[in-house]
């Protein structure tokens, strides 16, 4: 996997964590994927080159996001 696409937690009530492994090859992570959903705790990939416009709209839950203390930002 190397995009988490648009809308992808949208409206899941289930779920309250989304985190990667430090080897995950996801770049890119879409528009509003934790609208209207339970996720409070999100991890940013090592290898993430794009948060698009509007990722964590609507996220009204989410409250920790990790960054590893490797991970670099152009």
């Amino acid at each position: 996997i190397i995009r988490i696409e648009d809308c992808a937690f949208e409206g899941n009530q289930s779920i309250s964590s989304v985190l990667f492994d430090e080897k995950s090859e996801v770049k890119t992570i879409g528009k509003n994927i934790f609208a209207v959903s339970n996720v409070r705790r999100f991890s940013i990939p090592l290898k993430l080159e794009l948060l698009e416009e509007g990722w964590c709209k609507s996220a009204q839950h989410l409250n920790e996001i990790e960054i590893s203390p490797i991970k670099t930002f152009n």
